[in-house]
């Protein structure tokens, strides 16, 4: 607590005089200064005058800084000696609210800074609150009189302790539910055998060590159901042995059904294992696919196909197995391009789902000079089902340059391999 934080007004014990009061904020005034012609106020007044205007508040007198200033000596040791209640005495001084069990003493003005130092009252946030976020704050943590913190650290409820059981450090506030639901050194007792037992392996122990839980006959899916401890299990065997080997004999013939269907499903599980290895084989293979379109009638498809009205090539795949789905592809022809600025335009068009990286080259025949033909090539990396890569071509095709021939025959020479199939990827947030 700063002593120039301090309003006093509450703290003076009987009547103050007028000339004590700062004309300004009617404050008890401590620090007291006055301008050249005598007119006083307190300190933080005459800084905020001399912030706003640089002047005196009472007769406007130039004012350049507080140390422009002079002190009024007289004033400030009269207020000094006033007699007045230790701060300590209250809970909440900002308030005015008085605390029965705080500070008695009665001090002066001069003496309160030496006071304060050895006050057994000021009130202090506990160290342990440290260990808490602001959300989980005790409220008793955070005033407790000086005099009090050694007994408040004693059991104070943010404190760091080691649980009695395991040693973990925990608060003390939360021992309480650590022993209860987390502690695995914890004893607990069996309501079989009565014996205690750690949390961690309480479990196990009732699972598979408990000499006085009953436990199921280890015949009783053949039919055996009696309920016998542990520790006499040996002896139910022994003196039921002939009903037992019966139990054994039904459970070997259940057995045996569900290894024949297990066989069976194994069978089931090989051919279908084989199939899916075939199918791999093929794919593994050479992927690809050449072939030749050769579109007639190609003046004809010119005035019948505006531009981006397509022509659709037959399905064909690149596997060598017809029953393979991992590897179809159509073409589509545009004969006056999709967009404009284009002349002839073809899609390869995939028809199965998984994602792969496909090389393919198209090569439209020149019927003159075959050195002319126009070939493109490119390597694509296809999505999903029904994606598709656009080849365009720009030139002019007709049966002076030689692209369509005197019989009216447009040949596209065209090969598709594919280079990668790429895994399905699921994915788990």
């Amino acid at each position: 607590m700063e002593i120039s934080d301090i309003l006093f007004d509450d703290l003076v014990i009987g009547e103050i005089n007028e000339d004590f009061i700062c004309v300004i904020c009617s404050h008890l005034q401590v620090d007291i200064y006055q301008c050249v012609e005598g007119h006083f106020a307190c300190k933080n007044c005459f800084l905020k005058m001399i912030e706003l205007k640089k002047q005196c508040m009472t007769c406007r007198c130039e004012i350049k800084s507080i140390e422009s200033l002079s002190r009024n000596i007289y004033l400030e040791k009269e207020v000094r000696k006033l007699n007045i209640s230790c701060p300590n005495s209250f809970s909440d001084l900002k308030n005015s609210i008085k605390d029965e069990n705080g500070c008695k003493d009665i001090l002066t003005i001069d003496g309160l800074e030496t006071h304060l130092k050895n006050c057994k009252f000021t009130l202090k946030e506990c160290p342990n609150n440290k260990n808490c976020n602001d959300d989980n704050k005790n409220e008793e943590c955070l005033k407790i009189r000086q005099g009090e913190l050694d007994n408040h650290l004693k059991e104070c409820p943010n404190s760091l302790i080691n649980c009695e059981h395991c040693s973990f450090e925990i608060t003390r506030s939360k021992q309480s539910n650590h022993i209860e639901n987390h502690c695995l050194k914890v004893l607990k007792q069996c309501e079989f055998c009565f014996k205690l037992i750690e949390k961690g392996g309480f479990n196990n122990h009732q699972d598979t060590t408990c000499q006085s839980k009953l436990i199921k006959c280890p015949f009783n899916q053949g039919g055996c159901v009696d309920l016998v401890k542990r520790s006499d299990i040996k002896d139910h065997l022994s003196v039921l042995a002939g009903e037992h080997l019966l139990y054994s004999i039904t459970m070997i013939n259940s057995l045996s059904l569900k290894l024949e269907k297990s066989n069976s499903e194994l069978q089931e599980s090989i051919s279908y294992s084989r199939l899916l290895k075939k199918d791999l084989k093929e794919l593994k293979k050479s992927k690809s696919y050449s072939g030749k379109w050769v579109i007639e009638k190609w003046s004809e498809k010119l005035k019948q196909h505006g531009k981006g009205q397509s022509i659709q090539f037959q399905k064909f795949n690149t596997s060598t197995s017809p029953s393979s789905a991992f590897s179809y592809f159509t073409l589509r022809l545009f004969p006056n391009g999709q967009y404009n600025g284009e002349t002839i335009s073809i899609h390869l068009v995939k028809l199965f789902k998984n994602k792969s990286r496909i090389s393919l080259s198209f090569e439209i025949e020149n019927h003159i000079n075959p050195s002319l033909n126009e070939e493109i090539d490119s390597r694509f990396l296809f999505g999903n089902l029904n994606d598709y890569y656009s080849t365009i071509f720009y030139k002019e095709y007709n049966k002076e340059n030689g692209f369509v021939s005197e019989d009216d025959t447009l040949v596209i020479h065209f090969s598709v391999e594919i280079l990668k199939y790429y895994d399905d990827t699921f994915i788990t947030k």
